[in-house]
């Protein structure tokens, strides 16, 4: 009788997707591991906003649980960091990885305990003592180092990098919003059931429009001296029209989170003062200026991306090293400015387009909490064509590596 054996290691598509695989299912058992002393029937009180940005970001706050933070902690922090290394003041770009890394930490910390003392407040408990409250503020902590945890674990020997669990709730998420507008057809006016078959179609459109556009690239050709005369003509560096892909997205509405929480934090020590009452109130994503300060948020960050994805000066340095160069361009300084020329361009027309399909629908939400998780969709659909895409591009590039054969 013939025994077959296989080895994993010589499958990277098969053994990545089975540690995927491994990650979602514990990501979905902490999803549903109950905060201590809460019932079936304990919610986040509230906070519309809140519970849908949460939802986007990896979290639940619907379902009470060990996972109910997400990702947010952990993304507000990424951003915060990489915008304090853009500071040459503070000097932080030329410090070891591992002190950026401490540094990271003690804000998915900080975030972290905000985000749960301010939770924990808010929550119905079947047993209310500061004790309790305290115990599940550190569950909940501790819940996002795990969800961190995991989305390393991931990026490391998964497919999908740190985006993969984010991804899996937003699809969670959009396919419980369809079914809900599904299920309730039979009780929609007509009138307004067309509305919602006309957005569907649009949803349609928006997924056919973004594939679209993230295929679709700028080629900057260029002159490499290692490379034979043969393929040189070949080699470009390619720019796409939307260099931030949808990354903006969901770190925006992580960030957008931030001001709700602080404002409600400071509520516990300030429960009279004006401006903590009037920030509560008006940045919740169902009001004017919390809508605004998401849609600022979705452009400037898609900006930011757009020169992290394409770094001008790194890439002008690199190629000043190896002695490449683009044709009609001096090494060095002309290089790098060419280059931020043309990642201001498209990056520009990135964040508008982000903006107007992300950002700008959330408006007809102002005021109406129950039509915001149905405005969030266009957002979340472009940022579900985008992981994707970049999870397609990364099982290609395992599947040409599993065509290659060791020496030894």
């Amino acid at each position: 009788m013939m025994r077959f054996k296989i080895n994993l290691t010589d499958h990277p598509i098969l053994s990545k997707s089975l540690w995927s695989l491994l990650v979602l299912f514990v990501f979905e058992v902490g999803k549903n591991i109950p905060l201590p002393y809460t019932d079936a029937e304990s919610a986040i009180k509230g906070a519309y906003s809140i519970k849908a940005l949460t939802q986007a970001t990896g979290g639940n706050l619907n379902q009470l649980s060990l996972f109910s933070l997400g990702n947010g902690p952990w993304m507000t922090a990424m951003i915060i960091v990489s915008v304090l290394q853009q500071s040459k003041r503070l000097g932080l770009s030329k410090k070891p990885q591992r002190v950026m890394t401490q540094i990271q930490f003690g804000l998915v910390m900080l975030i972290a305990a905000l985000q749960a003392t301010v939770n924990v407040f808010q929550i119905n408990f079947t047993t209310d003592t500061d004790l309790i409250k305290f115990e599940n503020g550190v569950v909940l902590v501790a819940g996002a180092f795990f969800v961190m945890w995991l989305s390393n674990m991931n990026a490391k020997y998964g497919i999908g990098g740190i985006m993969f669990l984010v991804l899996a709730n937003i699809i969670q998420s959009m396919m419980g919003t369809i079914l809900t507008v599904v299920q309730r057809a039979s009780k929609i006016p007509a009138g307004l059931l067309m509305i919602i078959v006309g957005g569907l179609v649009a949803l349609a459109f928006l997924t056919w429009l973004s594939v679209m556009m993230d295929h679709g690239e700028f080629r900057v050709p260029l002159r490499r001296l290692l490379i034979d005369n043969r393929y040189s003509e070949k080699s470009y560096l390619p720019i796409k029209l939307t260099p931030a892909n949808g990354m903006p997205l969901m770190f925006a509405m992580s960030f957008a989170n931030l001001p709700v929480y602080l404002f409600a934090f400071l509520n516990h020590f300030l429960p009279h003062n004006r401006i903590v009452l009037w920030g509560i109130v008006n940045f919740q994503l169902t009001k004017f200026w919390g809508v605004t300060f998401y849609v600022g948020m979705i452009f400037v960050l898609s900006m930011m991306f757009a020169f992290i994805n394409i770094d001008p000066q790194k890439r002008a340095e690199e190629y000043q090293h190896s002695g490449d160069y683009i044709p009609g361009y001096r090494p060095g300084r002309a290089t790098e400015k060419y280059l931020r020329q043309l990642v201001w361009h498209f990056g520009l027309f990135g964040a508008v387009y982000l903006t107007i399909f992300a950002g700008l629908p959330m408006y007809l939400a102002v005021g109406n909490p129950t039509l915001m998780q149905v405005m969030m969709l266009p957002g979340l659909v472009l940022m579900t064509i985008g992981f994707g895409m970049m999870m397609l591009d990364q099982i290609k590039s395992l599947m040409v590596q599993g065509k290659y054969k060791t020496l030894l």
